[in-house]
């Protein structure tokens, strides 16, 4: 039976991955370059991160983007179908982060991608390396996406590619900014790290239980819910961004995580209502980044802020009320 699984994922990865993954380095190539974001495989434990960063200022903190699932509004529930596992190449087409990276204008901005995400980019199809290619991006697939999208060992990789930024630009300390699965990845790197300023989460994936309820499909057995790590994260400055639109991670998710935060002062969030899911992020971000947590230091203390300005035209100050 496992070789049977194993067949059928390696065939819907051979098949997928020649079309989205050139396609995703164009697209990302496009987008760094202009924003002067330079590529660089990250080490991170058992895995490479792919990253591009612009970094410009040692000791000052520095903003790093993490990178969402990868497989667009239609296709995000075939991360829990089944056996749990993605099928097909997860790097973005439609990369959201990398979109909000190249908006900010800070002196030390990163962006991370996804595990398996820019791993299997192969322009000789019918080559060894391809083939070697293929066989590794499975096993990354297997290894670090689907049930274990959020496991302690992805968490840890990040937390190892955070380390090695820090080492090599002289960076002090992070704010974190994640979209969709991205942000569950940021929560838990925030709850498990000491250097985290800020945590800031677009259209995340704030509660992983309520999320698979939604899409009613099984929970993510191997992953960690952000939920279940609210007592670390309760006095941590916070802001959360939902889309007003979002039918694929509605407002409900973001307000469970609130929830279990309980009478914290630090955690906000921001109804967008312009917003969907994958759309309607990239223009307001400039303006968004000029919001601050409620607690704590500014968000982004190396951008430039402007003086404090009247209410935000897409914030809903009020706190989601309980069911």
């Amino acid at each position: 039976m496992r070789s049977l699984a194993y067949s059928a994922l390696a065939l819907a990865l051979l098949t997928t991955a020649c079309s989205n993954a050139p396609i995703g380095r164009a697209v990302a190539d496009r987008l760094s370059s202009p924003a002067w974001m330079t590529e660089r495989p990250v080490p991170a434990k058992d895995l490479v991160l792919t990253a591009f960063e612009k970094m410009h200022t040692p000791g000052a903190p520095a903003t790093i983007y993490i990178e969402g699932e990868g497989l667009g509004v239609g296709n995000i529930r075939t991360m829990l179908v089944g056996d749990g596992r993605r099928l097909g190449n997860p790097t973005p087409i439609n990369p959201v982060a990398m979109h909000l990276a190249t908006r900010d204008t800070a002196e030390n901005v990163a962006y991370l991608a996804q595990p398996c995400q820019y791993t299997n980019i192969s322009k000789e199809d019918d080559s060894v390396t391809s083939v070697l290619q293929d066989k590794a991006q499975i096993a990354c697939e297997i290894d670090y996406r689907g049930d274990n999208a959020y496991s302690q060992n992805v968490i840890d990789a990040y937390s190892a590619a955070l380390d090695n930024i820090k080492a090599r630009y002289g960076v002090t300390s992070f704010n974190l900014v994640g979209y969709e699965g991205g942000g569950a990845i940021a929560a838990l790197l925030a709850a498990q790290r000491r250097d985290i300023l800020t945590l800031r989460t677009v259209a995340g994936i704030l509660d992983t239980t309520a999320f698979a309820a939604y899409h009613d499909v099984p929970a993510l057995r191997g992953s960690i819910n952000p939920v279940d790590r609210a007592a670390q994260l309760k006095n941590l400055p916070q802001i959360h961004y939902i889309a007003g639109q979002d039918d694929v991670i509605p407002p409900a998710i973001a307000n469970s995580y609130l929830q279990a935060l309980g009478d914290s002062t630090c955690a906000d969030y921001m109804l967008i209502q312009g917003a969907g899911h994958d759309e309607g992020w990239v223009d307001k971000w400039p303006d968004l980044l000029q919001t601050r947590p409620s607690c704590g230091p500014p968000a982004l203390p190396v951008h430039a802020a402007p003086e404090p300005a009247p209410a935000h035209p897409y914030a809903a100050p009020e706190r989601p009320e309980k069911p």
